[in-house]
């Protein structure tokens, strides 16, 4: 593939991409659906990350046909936090890679709120620094069921069901 082509594809996937996000309505939402969920629903993190969740329903099917995404988290930070994530295939998002990249984004930031402390850039387990949120959620529990558009924010908002 020359340059000239490689360019014109990356064009027609931007214009792909920017005619898709006009077409969302505000609250539209993805769920993520889960065999054997348990109480309440959701997908933990921590189970996740350590295969403890059960079969994702539709999970190679293309749910978001673009490019990329805006994920906003806000719960139970106490600010927004913001991201793009970039999909790995170009005709758009999985549900596996969605999921897959909204958990470990979450992750992420709970790893940086709890084991990494700011002051002195250091990892220290259950030392961090706490800047995210409040001291009395307990996010261990926490279920991420889908995300919501805001038009308002030109994001998707990270869904959640706390299941203690």
């Amino acid at each position: 593939m020359d340059t000239l082509e490689f360019m014109d594809r990356i064009d027609k996937i931007y214009e792909r991409d920017l005619k898709y996000e006009s077409l969302l309505t505000e609250s539209q939402e993805i769920n993520f659906k889960v065999l054997n969920e348990h109480n309440g629903g959701g997908i933990n993190y921590r189970e996740y990350l350590n295969n403890e969740v059960g079969e994702i329903m539709d999970q190679n099917k293309i749910i978001y046909p673009a490019s990329r995404i805006y994920i906003l988290y806000d719960y139970p930070f106490l600010s927004e936090i913001k991201f793009y994530i970039k999909s790995e295939k170009e005709e758009g998002f999985t549900t596996r890679e969605l999921i897959d990249k909204i958990v470990r984004y979450y992750y992420l930031l709970i790893q940086i709120e709890y084991d990494y402390n700011i002051d002195n850039g250091t990892m220290i387990s259950n030392n961090g620094s706490r800047i995210l949120h409040s001291p009395d959620i307990d996010d261990k529990n926490i279920g991420i069921t889908g995300i919501k558009y805001s038009k308002t924010e030109k994001a998707w908002i990270v869904q959640y069901n706390n299941y203690i």
